[in-house]
Order: C-alpha cells, then sequence, then structure tokens
C-alpha cells in the first residue's frame, strides 16, 4: 500500500476531476434513495386505497377512489422511471470522468517510467531482462491506470452507498436493521484474510508473465540463431511450458477470485432473507407497513455492488 503514495502527485493534479466525481456520485446515491420512498408511498397508497375502494357504497364514489389510485400510481412510476434516469446518468457522467482521469494518469506514468529508462546505464539493463520491463511498462502500469480510474470510482461510490442507505434503513427500523448489516463484517473480515492469498498469486503471475514476455523477446532478437542451429522445436516446447505454468498459476488466482465474488453475493442474500422473514413478522404484528418493508429491502439491495465490488477492489490493490 506504500507504494500507491507515490501516485498522489498525479492526484493532485486532477482534484477538479476527483470532486466533480465525488459530487455526481453522491448526487446519484442520492437519487437512488427515491425510487424506494415511492415505492413504499405505492404500496402504502394501494393498501389504503383497496380499504377504501371496499368500503365505498355507491358506484360512482367506486369510481372516484379507482381513477385517484391508478392516476397516483401512475405518477409515482413516472417519477421513479425519471429518478432512475438521473441517477444512472449522473453515475455515468462520473464514471466517464473518473476513468478518463485514470487514463491520463496511466499515459504520464508510462512516458515518466519510459524517460527513466533512458537515464539507467548499460549495467542495468545487462542485469534485467528486456521482457521484465516490458511487462512494467504495460502491464503493471496498466493496472496502476484501472487502480486510479475504476478502483477510485469503486471506492468512492461504496463509500457513499454505506453512508447513506445505512441511515436510511435505520430510519426505517433500527433493530431490522442491526440484523440486515450483520453479514458486513463478516465480509470484511473475508476480504482481509482473503487478499493474502490473493497476494501471493498476483505475484506469482505476474511473475511468470515477465518471464513469458522475456522468451517471448528473445525468440524475436536470437531468431536467426534458432534457425541456424534448428532449435524451433525445442524453442517451442520451452514457450509450451511455460505457458502452461503461467496458466495454472493465472487459474489458481481465479480460483480465489471465483469464489469470493459469489461469497459476496451470498451475504447479501443473507441479509434479504432476515429482511423478508423478520420485516413479514413486523408486518403480521402491525410494527411495519408493506411499503416500508419493501422501501427497506430495496436500501439493502442498494449495498449488493459496493459489496460485491470490495472483492474486486481487493484484487486490483494487489
Amino acid at each position: 500500500m506504500h507504494a500507491l503514495y507515490y501516485l498522489n502527485k498525479y492526484l493532485s493534479q486532477h482534484k477538479g476531476t476527483l470532486l466533480a466525481g465525488a459530487l455526481l456520485l453522491l448526487l446519484a446515491n442520492i437519487f437512488s434513495l427515491i425510487s424506494p420512498r415511492l415505492v413504499k408511498y405505492t404500496f402504502d397508497l394501494v393498501q389504503a386505497g383497496t380499504e377504501a375502494y371496499q368500503l365505498a357504497d355507491g358506484a360512482d364514489q367506486k369510481r372516484i377512489i379507482y381513477q385517484e389510485l391508478a392516476q397516483t400510481i401512475l405518477l409515482h412510476s413516472v417519477l421513479i422511471i425519471l429518478a432512475t434516469i438521473l441517477r444512472w446518468g449522473m453515475y455515468a457522467w462520473a464514471r466517464i470522468r473518473v476513468q478518463s482521469m485514470g487514463r491520463r494518469i496511466e499515459y504520464a506514468l508510462k512516458n515518466e517510467i519510459y524517460q527513466h529508462y533512458q537515464t539507467l546505464p548499460l549495467r542495468f539493463y545487462r542485469q534485467h531482462s528486456t521482457g521484465d520491463l516490458m511487462a512494467r511498462i504495460s502491464e503493471d502500469v496498466q493496472h496502476v491506470g484501472m487502480y486510479l480510474g475504476s478502483g477510485i470510482l469503486h471506492a468512492m461510490g461504496t463509500v457513499m452507498a454505506f453512508s447513506i442507505s445505512i441511515p436510511s434503513m435505520w430510519m426505517i427500523n433500527p433493530m431490522l436493521t442491526l440484523y440486515a448489516i450483520v453479514p458486513v463484517p463478516i465480509m470484511a473480515a473475508g476480504t482481509y484474510y482473503v487478499s493474502t492469498w490473493m497476494n501471493r498469486r498476483v505475484q506469482a503471475v505476474r511473475a511468470q508473465l515477465s518471464t513469458l514476455t522475456t522468451k517471448a523477446q528473445e525468440s524475436f532478437t536470437g531468431l536467426k540463431v534458432l534457425q541456424a542451429f534448428v532449435r524451433e522445436k525445442a524453442f517451442i516446447q520451452t514457450f509450451a511450458e511455460a505457458c502452461t505454468v503461467y496458466q495454472d498459476r493465472a487459474l489458481q488466482l481465479t480460483t480465489v477470485h471465483a469464489f469470493f465474488f459469489p461469497a459476496a453475493i451470498a451475504i447479501i442474500g443473507t441479509g434479504t432473507l432476515v429482511v423478508v422473514f423478520l420485516g413479514g413478522r413486523a408486518i403480521i404484528e402491525g410494527d411495519m407497513t408493506p411499503g416500508s418493508v419493501a422501501e427497506f429491502e430495496m436500501n439493502l439491495n442498494l449495498l449488493a455492488w459496493p459489496t460485491y465490488s470490495v472483492s474486486w477492489l481487493t484484487k486490483l490493490v494487489q
């Protein structure tokens, strides 16, 4: 993590873009709370309207109740669609700005590394293979660009989603909120332990990629030598073995990653089951309305992707 502090000088050059992205993400998260609240009002309105319709005496009165209910539901539907469009519009705008910043910093970082390569003595190039240097300036810098773009974007989005959704859930039902967020600390602890395993596998994949790049570069520069000594088949076999090692190490990393992603979704699903069970009991006992449970569930679902992205952010930082 300390090595990432070096990137602060690039981030300081794009303070305006970061602030604009953070503001757009904040607006997107605020708009995300509008739809659950409108759904709550709609559920409660339908329940009250149905009861009033059943108690109405004349046909005219029932028709008036039906028309008012239909008009209100239509209005709420339009407002939900508009709120969703505004939410994703703000998010898309923030994503474009922040990810563009990451690409610009990646380009500047590659130029800086290349300029540094020009100043290194010949002894350095004798001690380090060309393939390793190429992997550093291409693969590694590309991941740095992803960290500065998508990584920062999702990190800000995760913090804002939890900061906005959990207080909203708390205002609906504090006790239900506590039960719903119990899996979150489990997710945090799992992320801490899995990141250690993931780091070892990332380092192994990176080292083997450097070996592959070196072999490929040596084959191009020494092509005439290979042909002169008729070593094409032997080199192809050696290169295939190196590719197999890289494949095995990449699959080991993918196995950890593939396990962690469904685990994050399962944790969120556990919270959903808790909300459905306890929320249903609260409706039966009269402590909550169906609209309140629906709003609570929608706010909980807003935390699904932020929780899911924690594992992706862990892999990216590693």
